[in-house]
């Protein structure tokens, strides 16, 4: 018996995909066919400036424009020797968790739990639930408002540079987007709340090893190192001696395998790897009564309920921090950039995985 299906194009995601399941003797062969244009990023930027590496980078992607713009920075930094102020660190958590939370509370709440509901999409959720929505759109605006704060904006941000940002938050502003997200928390924890009580389908899956960034402080989206399961620690330059990338007949994105076996990113990989001990207060109560390590794939959706209210929370307390840094002292976010010959490698946890630049 031959036959099968194909569901083209796969709606709700980022990027262009479809899925083609086929039955040969009664066995099923699924592939996830990604149908993105290569766009040759790798090219583009030989011979130009390296200060405009992190601008050119950034629009791989959009919703993770920050994150490609800081992983590119940080390569860049380790490859010149450059070591930032204490304070440009927090300025780049502190946005990167912004970033981690929009895309998650988008993702969330707009694009899966339609589907879980029983709804058409986001403009069916609207009717059926406005004030849900309402809140969503809330807290999306606040997170934007916030980012634009420390990086200009969140898409495609314009104030990250090599060795910091360009310019100097007003502690006021600061201080005003720390309160309004400590405010917006409940209302984070209350769209955690819907993603985690949905009903996903069961799935116990074995043989694959998380990846994380490792090395930052607590549970963090920044850091100097690699977690591999199984493995261990490794540093970023070391990352070709364990992952492999091939390409494949059915897609134009690349395959990446761990010293042989599939590789699991994101929150779900993130959240078995550091536990919840780290995650602020809220998002720790979340998570009390998940059993770790999660092996089902759509357990990725809890992981992200919890990390967007840990994120929400986070960035609050770091955005307050540095709003009182810089009325009492003033803050340091930039430090000189002297170009070299050198090779680096930036590691960073986009919202949706692993970036290695």
């Amino acid at each position: 018996m031959k036959g099968g299906l194909v569901i083209y194009p796969v709606t709700r995601i980022v990027g262009h995909a479809e899925l083609r399941v086929t039955f040969s003797g009664g066995v099923p062969r699924a592939e996830f066919r990604v149908l993105n244009d290569p766009r040759f990023f790798e090219r583009i930027v030989l011979g130009k400036d390296f200060r405009q590496v992190p601008w050119i980078v950034s629009r791989i992607c959009g919703p993770c424009s920050l994150s490609h713009t800081l992983c590119s920075i940080f390569a860049l930094e380790a490859a010149i020797g450059v070591e930032v102020p204490e304070h440009v660190l927090m300025a780049r958590e502190a946005a990167a968790e912004l970033e981690v939370a929009e895309n998650h509370l988008v993702h969330l709440a707009l694009l899966a739990a339609p589907d879980y509901l029983g709804l058409r999409g986001p403009l069916e959720l609207a009717r059926e639930r406005p004030e849900f929505v309402k809140r969503v759109l809330r807290l999306r605006s606040a997170l934007a408002e916030a980012a634009g704060g420390l990086v200009g904006r969140l898409t495609h941000p314009s104030a990250c540079v090599i060795g910091g940002f360009t310019k100097e938050p007003l502690p006021e502003r600061l201080e005003k987007a720390a309160r309004k997200l400590a405010r917006l928390i409940p209302e984070a924890e209350a769209v955690a709340r819907l993603a985690m009580e949905l009903s996903y389908p069961s799935l116990n899956v074995s043989g694959e090893r998380l990846l994380a960034v490792a090395g930052g402080d607590g549970y963090s989206f920044t850091g100097s190192s690699l977690l591999l399961e199984g493995h261990g620690i490794l540093k970023p330059l070391e990352y070709t001696h364990v992952l492999r990338e091939e390409a494949v007949r059915h897609s134009t994105c690349s395959r990446v395998t761990a010293l042989g076996d599939p590789i699991y990113v994101g929150a779900r990989a993130r959240l078995n790897a550091r536990g919840v001990e780290h995650l602020a207060d809220t998002a720790r109560g979340l998570a009390s009564n998940l059993k770790l390590p999660l092996r089902n794939p759509f357990d990725n959706l809890k992981a992200k309920a919890i990390e967007m209210v840990h994120c929400v929370e986070r960035a609050s307390h770091i955005l307050s921090v540095l709003a009182d840094e810089a009325r009492q002292r003033g803050l340091k976010l930039r430090t000189g950039v002297e170009a070299r010959a050198g090779e680096g490698v930036g590691v960073k946890e986009a919202p949706r995985g692993v970036l290695i630049h």
